[in-house]
């Protein structure tokens, strides 16, 4: 039988097993020391999630960028963003998404927070690309389609009248759609194809019948382009007749047959039949209208 005698020294509890000393952990007070430290880091833990939410990282600044259309304090009103929000507790998402229902002109917008103790607002805005006419009401619609401005009496100056879509949501932020899902792509493409070639002038594109597209040239040519088949190819050949091979007074209708067949160039008095319809219509009424500056219309209107 083995003799087991305990003996305690003053840093450890050894026994002696066999005549041999062999050292005996203290159970218990490891346990007490773990206990001791897992209680420390939990009001650790504790003390900094206070004073995080509390006293550290509140904003001392918050800068807005992107914009000349509204101001600063426009936007941190909307937003609920301002200095001493906490940086932990704001929400980026909810003050994004009330800049984007209240500003129609903010295309795109984030709010990014930099610790400790800074929020920016990054703002991208909006750039009008078109007046959509719709039930005797115009839109002005973004380079992406959103609705900036709805239900004017008169298109804006300076931009295309797009007639003949029809619109299915008319709302400021809707995006703009249209009944016959077909014509997105067409408009997407004349649009395209003006900008690439570099057409000037281009007042009106009428596309009520997708197989009978128009354009409105500075008020004074009808161009009738037909289909919306080789739209590109027959907007480069019109291009070259608006520039090269008529007069800069011209005023009538260039008919687009087909390739084979090519253009008829007809001045307005020589026009018969069917093509007297055809007269150039004359926007020039609408381009001093309601030309007030962007700013004013919304510094009224903001909550």
């Amino acid at each position: 039988m083995r003799d087991i005698v305990k003996k305690r020294t003053e840093n450890a509890e050894y026994k002696i097993i066999n005549g041999e000393r062999v050292r005996v952990a203290r159970k218990k007070r490891r346990r007490n020391m773990s206990a001791y430290y897992v209680f420390t880091f939990f009001v650790v833990v504790v003390t900094m999630t206070v004073l995080s939410l509390t006293i550290l990282f509140n904003a001392s600044e918050v800068v807005v960028t992107g914009t000349d259309l509204y101001t600063e304090e426009q936007i941190t009103k909307i937003s609920g963003v301002a200095v001493g929000n906490n940086l932990i507790r704001l929400d980026p998402d909810t003050a994004e998404q009330c800049i984007m229902e209240n500003l129609s002109y903010v295309e795109e917008v984030k709010v990014l927070r930099s610790f400790p103790d800074k929020i920016s607002i990054k703002v991208t805005q909006a750039v009008p690309a078109a007046n959509i006419e719709h039930e005797g009401k115009f839109y002005v619609v973004s380079e992406t389609g959103k609705i900036l401005e709805a239900h004017l009496d008169a298109p804006k100056s300076g931009l295309i009248i797009i007639t003949g879509f029809g619109l299915t949501d008319t709302e400021v932020g809707d995006k703009m759609l249209s009944e016959d899902t077909l014509k997105e792509p067409i408009l997407d493409t004349i649009l395209k194809a003006v900008e690439d070639f570099e057409i000037k002038n281009i007042i009106e594109v009428n596309i009520e019948d997708r197989k009978n597209i128009k354009l409105n040239y500075d008020n004074r040519i009808n161009i009738l382009l037909g289909s919306s088949l080789d739209l590109d190819y027959k907007l480069s050949a019109i291009k070259v007749i608006l520039e090269e091979k008529i007069e800069k007074t011209f005023n009538g209708v260039i008919y687009y047959h087909n390739e084979s067949s090519g253009v008829s160039v007809i001045a307005t008095d020589k026009l018969t039949g069917w093509l007297k319809n055809e007269a150039p219509k004359d926007y020039s009424i609408y381009e001093d209208e309601d030309d007030r500056p962007l700013q004013n219309i919304y510094d009224n209107d903001l909550v």
